[in-house]
């Protein structure tokens, strides 16, 4: 996926919801980024490897197949950045153990994750977290800077 001299970041969606996936996708390329998505961590693996590294993953905490924190990890360590969203919102430590770059919650506002994507793969310093009210989990949170 980033093997390409030219064009368009590829982003990589993990999302098992059809319809948040076909979201997903409208609002990236609309945007004008390259989309490759999957609804289960091994499909997006097998992406990865038949496709390359992507600039960036957009994947779904709780999936059919495990966790999607799982594929953060070793993305990360390859040097992909990672936006996890999820409906799983109690406790953002699976985020930031497997070193999420940002975390979204669901529902979430489509400009939220576009900003969040820009940020991530070309960051300004930025600020793209954004507090829920009082006693609500924050809504778009960057994990680490």
């Amino acid at each position: 996926m980033t093997d390409a001299p030219e064009g368009p970041p590829t982003v990589l969606v993990v999302e098992d919801d059809a319809a948040i996936e076909v979201l997903l996708r409208q609002i990236l390329e609309d945007e004008g980024f390259a989309v490759v998505a999957r609804a289960e961590l091994r499909g997006a693996r097998e992406a990865v490897d038949t496709l390359g590294l992507p600039d960036l993953a957009v994947i779904d905490y709780q999936l059919p197949d495990g966790v999607g924190t799982d594929l953060c990890r070793p993305l990360r360590a390859r040097g992909v950045p990672c936006l996890v969203v999820s409906a799983y919102t109690r406790s953002l430590e699976p985020a930031i153990e497997s070193k999420a770059d940002a975390w979204i919650a669901k529902p979430f506002d489509t400009a939220d994750v576009v900003n969040a994507v820009r940020e991530l793969l070309t960051p300004s310093g930025a600020l793209i977290s954004r507090l829920g009210a009082p006693g609500d989990p924050p809504k778009v949170l960057r994990l680490e800077p």
